[in-house]
């Protein structure tokens, strides 16, 4: 079986692990002299450096909500924040983050 198939075979299996798989499409990539496809690998399997171009599909846009309380128990709860409050106080990188959960700080 060739390396690309053993890849397609682990990609369609149930219960796969993505790091073997990821880790034989490295050595496809090396082996057909594919800068770009071995980059977006070791990319994604071991982050994306801070002058590298983030993909779009790793970038969920984060929105604020705040509880905001007032004398003789009135205020507002679950108030949307305006993103441009969050990029002008916190900065523009607090209005995403990774899919890991972490937001991107960088």
């Amino acid at each position: 079986m060739s390396l690309l198939q053993e890849i397609q075979a682990a990609v369609i299996q149930d219960g796969t692990e993505i790091g073997p798989i990821l880790l034989k499409l490295r050595l496809l990539a090396s082996r057909l002299g594919s800068a770009p496809l071995e980059d977006w690998v070791k990319h994604e399997s071991e982050g994306y450096p801070d002058d590298a171009p983030l993909p779009d599909y790793r970038i969920i846009h984060v929105s604020y909500t705040g509880t905001f309380s007032r004398p003789l128990n009135s205020g507002i709860n679950n108030a949307p924040i305006p993103s441009y409050l969050i990029e002008k106080f916190a900065g523009e990188k607090w209005r995403y983050s990774m899919p890991s959960g972490l937001v991107c700080l960088s």
